[in-house]
């Protein structure tokens, strides 16, 4: 899980990523613990975002956009971008093997910093 993990958001043993306080073991630090998501998120974001998008999927958001009334226009990139994040690639981070990114299930502790991991960039 360790090597797929960095493969996510540089993620390396033994940083722990729990930031709530009730979870939290007797040595982690919330603030170390916020700062290590956070680098994480960024640089699974970064990965998420260097790989680029199917030709079909960006012609079809740009047909969608510009059907959309002038009166909302301005709200038409977020709305967009929130779609595809909730409707794909929050998917795929949240299920590695059966989108096929990972041949194994990830353990439950991995599943759950996939889990908070998605959290912190869809809320970016």
């Amino acid at each position: 899980d360790q090597m797929k993990l960095e493969a996510y958001g540089g993620v390396s043993s033994p940083k722990s990523y729990e930031v709530d306080g009730i979870k939290m073991g007797e040595k982690d630090d919330n603030l170390i613990n916020v700062l290590h998501l956070k680098l994480a998120a960024q640089s699974a974001f970064n990965k998420i975002r260097g790989r680029g998008f199917p030709m079909e999927l960006v012609e079809v958001l740009i047909k969608i956009r510009h059907q959309v009334p002038e009166e909302f226009k301005v709200l038409t990139g977020s709305v967009l971008s929130t779609f595809v994040f909730l409707r794909f690639i929050c998917l795929a981070i949240n299920n590695p093997k059966l989108y096929g990114l990972w041949k194994k299930q990830p353990s439950v502790k991995t599943l759950k910093f996939i889990v908070v991991l998605s959290k912190v960039i869809q809320n970016a």
